[in-house]
């Protein structure tokens, strides 16, 4: 078989005919001036190419000419970042080998100079991939937003010239752009005719994602390093999947790939890059794949922070916090700790009248246990290679004051007497209880099992059922010994907050928070309105948290619509609102999936997990009626569960409304629910998984139930509270019993 040549498929620019900002065939719409196809192979035409063409010192377009020239003459290009580049002796001509065609030098986000080899071939040979991805074609105007010696710039502009596109630096002309991701929220407000932007050089935010979606704007994202070229791409929100003509493998959580796009060597100090015998190579960024394919790039495993023995890939928490509202740009690092190993650390610039408090109060809901940074620092900017990564190594000398505190406002915590106790011992290990619970600084479970008026029957939904009265349901909840409730519908506690408050207190019971169902999939309808009108009055009433349930519109739990993509995108729009509110509102916003609402299974509950900010309330019953296993739910998700609603199912009753024999209000009065411990529900191993994970919230007995008469006057009636008093002694009897193994620091007196 003969050789390829690592010179085809060639470079030539699409020439006259493509799209322009003149609307008559510009290649470049650069700095105020307008570069035609026949100017810029003119300019092309005009190169040295009797030995190594530098474009490093060029305007972008003539860089883009030496680019062409170099590759139809087969001398290499290079380009260098001028305030980060390789020694000129590393160019020298005697070090490349006759294929190299672009050395192009790359930092990544360490700030070790390096240099990339490629042949053209590796770049060529994808621009059928890229093009599909990008949906890029004549007539559209690519706006580039970092200089060319990044190469994710550098090749976007050079397939745009092969396509017929213009290049061009004005935001106001563009109908297509290339950018990292902490780019792309300013490029909303100033790009305003974009079609399609093509995100890459780090993970995107997804609030700021949908926000460019709700645009029209189509973003594609993709992954991939230098020295690996692409991996993975995707249009979003989709899956995650190799990118055309690249096979990846998952070795020891290590993300390999194998393509003719990789690149064919490096030069320099510094870089990652590994290769195998059967071509394969890795960069070292963590990864998963599923079995239908689907890719989970977690991020680069030298950026992985390791606190108290658990793994943290910071990738992950800069994305929650680049999505806070008022966050301009986020990084965060490890820093050394004498207990934990490490600590995280987070560095926010912000907007004007952001308040540093009030973003560690909305990254408080979104990110807990180790993932929650134990010091925060405002500064003016993150500091960023010109290629728009972040700066790691220039970030890890910028030391956080030693003081913990939070100086932007609001109210400070002063740092910990050396006799105060620390939630961790001199070991590392966490104190233990008799109980077999840690002293993790949260109340025993005892101390967090509260109630929910649906248990006694009173229900939103009109003909529920007969409805008793506040004062049997308080004071029946008082006698049982839980110590809060939620809410109920409206109407059945007083309509003022602070007759709410005052009604619990009469009753020694706290305010959990509330019940919300709200149409949240409707583009003609805002939920906004009334969930801060909802969130206003939980905080008046001294509640904590808002449990959402993504509402059909159609009224009850019988009959539920299919969601379209255009639903979900506004779905998960409307939560993540939501979830930006309640913070502002220093609330902790849910969402409940739910039998009959829009979200019901395990899939949409899947779903929201992987496409939202908000956090999960985990109710076992309507999770298992929907088919899903709540057990399974608190293990691989225990730190986006936040609220409880314990349930436990008859499982022949469940298989009969999944399968629509019977509706879900039927079922409920057929007895589909009972006593915790006597149905199907896994209690023990869901307490395992949470309280092993420093979960504090609460564990609501919300058990649905449908009254036909007063069991005070109607001995044919079933009194609720019999079974409610079972399941509270359940409830205590498996918390007081299993050995909970914490596999987390506590949080809750995290130093800032």
């Amino acid at each position: 078989m003969p050789a390829v040549d690592p010179w085809t498929p060639g470079l030539l620019p699409a020439g006259p005919g493509g799209g322009s900002a003149a609307g008559d065939g510009a290649a470049c719409w650069w700095d105020g001036r307008r570069w035609s196809y026949p100017e810029l192979v003119a300019t092309i035409d005009r190169v040295d190419v009797t030995g190594p063409v530098d474009v490093t010192l060029l305007a972008p377009p003539e860089q883009l000419a030496g680019v062409f020239a170099a590759a139809a003459a087969r001398v290499p290009v290079l380009i260098a970042d001028p305030q980060n580049a390789l020694p000129p002796n590393v160019f020298a001509r005697a070090t490349l080998g006759p294929e190299t065609f672009l050395v192009a030098s790359t930092s990544g986000s360490t700030g070790a100079p390096r240099a990339v080899l490629r042949t053209l071939r590796s770049w060529t040979s994808s621009f059928a991939g890229y093009t599909a991805l990008s949906g890029l074609s004549t007539g559209d105007r690519l706006l580039l937003t970092g200089p060319l010696s990044s190469t994710l710039q550098l090749f976007a502009a050079v397939h745009a010239l092969c396509t017929g596109a213009t290049v061009t630096d004005d935001p106001l002309v563009a109908t297509a752009a290339i950018c990292v991701p902490a780019v792309l929220p300013r490029l909303l407000d100033s790009a305003t005719g974009l079609r399609t932007v093509v995100v890459a050089g780090a993970r995107l935010a997804d609030p700021v994602a949908r926000r460019a979606v709700s645009l029209g704007i189509q973003v594609a994202e993709y992954y991939g390093a230098a020295e690996l070229s692409f991996v993975a791409a995707r249009t979003w929100p989709g899956r995650w999947l190799p990118f055309p003509g690249v096979q990846v493998q998952i070795r020891d959580a290590e993300v390999w790939s194998r393509s003719e796009y990789q690149a064919s060597g490096t030069l320099g100090s510094g870089g990652a890059l590994r290769r195998d015998a059967d071509g394969f190579a890795t960069v070292g960024d963590l990864g998963r794949q599923q079995p239908d394919g689907t890719l989970h790039i977690s991020g680069r495993g030298d950026t992985a922070v390791t606190v108290g023995g658990r793994t943290v890939i910071v990738e992950d928490v800069e994305s929650v916090l680049t999505g806070i509202p008022g966050v301009l740009d986020a990084a965060a690092h490890g820093r050394r700790h004498e207990r934990l190993g490490e600590e995280l650390v987070a560095v926010v610039e912000l907007a004007a009248g952001t308040e540093l408090v009030t973003v560690r109060a909305a990254a408080r809901q979104l990110l807990h246990g180790e993932w929650f940074p134990r010091r925060w620092r405002q500064a003016p900017t993150i500091p960023r290679t010109t290629g728009g990564k972040i700066d790691r190594a220039a970030l890890r000398t910028q030391h956080p004051n030693d003081q913990r505190m939070i100086t932007g406002g609001g109210t400070a915590r002063r740092p910990r007497k050396a006799s105060e106790a620390h939630p961790l011992d001199d070991e590392g290990a966490l104190p233990q209880m008799s109980n077999g619970q840690h002293t993790t600084g949260r109340p025993p479970v005892r101390d967090r099992v509260a109630g929910a008026p649906i248990s006694w029957g009173v229900c939103e939904v009109p003909g529920w059922g007969f409805q008793l009265s506040p004062e049997v349901v308080l004071g029946q909840m008082r006698d049982v010994g839980l110590a809060a409730t939620e809410f109920g519908p409206e109407g059945f506690l007083p309509d003022s907050p602070v007759e709410k408050a005052a009604t619990l207190a009469r009753f020694s019971l706290a305010a959990v928070g509330q019940f919300v169902p709200a149409v949240l999939h409707d583009p003609a309808h805002d939920p906004l309105p009334e969930m801060e009108r909802a969130m206003t009055a939980l905080v008046t009433a001294a509640a904590s948290t808002v449990v959402i349930a993504a509402a059909t519109g159609a009224g009850g739990y019988d009959v539920r619509p299919a969601l379209d993509e255009r639903g979900w995108n506004t779905l998960l729009g409307n939560l993540d609102r939501i979830d930006r509110a309640a913070a502002a509102h220093g609330l902790l916003a849910t969402l409940h999936p739910h039998v009959g609402t829009m979200i019901e299974s395990g899939e949409q509950t899947q779903r929201v997990l992987d496409s939202s900010t908000v956090a999960l309330c985990l109710d076992t019953g309507h999770l298992l009626i929907g088919g899903a296993d709540p057990v399974a739910i608190a293990r691989q998700y225990p730190r986006r569960i936040a609220h409880v609603h314990l349930k436990d199912v008859r499982l022949e009753l469940a298989a009969q409304v999944r399968s629509g024999e019977i509706s879900y209000t039927d079922a409920v009065a057929s007895g589909i629910y009972v006593p915790l411990g006597t149905g199907e529900v896994d209690l023990a191993g869901i307490l395992i998984a949470l309280e092993s994970n420093g979960y504090r919230g609460w564990y609501v007995l919300e058990q649905d139930t449908v009254l036909t008469g007063d069991p005070a006057t109607d001995p044919r009636v079933a009194d609720p509270l019999q079974d409610i008093r079972a399941s509270v002694a359940h409830i205590l009897a498996v918390a007081g019993s299993i050995p909970i193994a914490s596999n987390v620091p506590a949080d809750a007196d995290s130093d800032v």
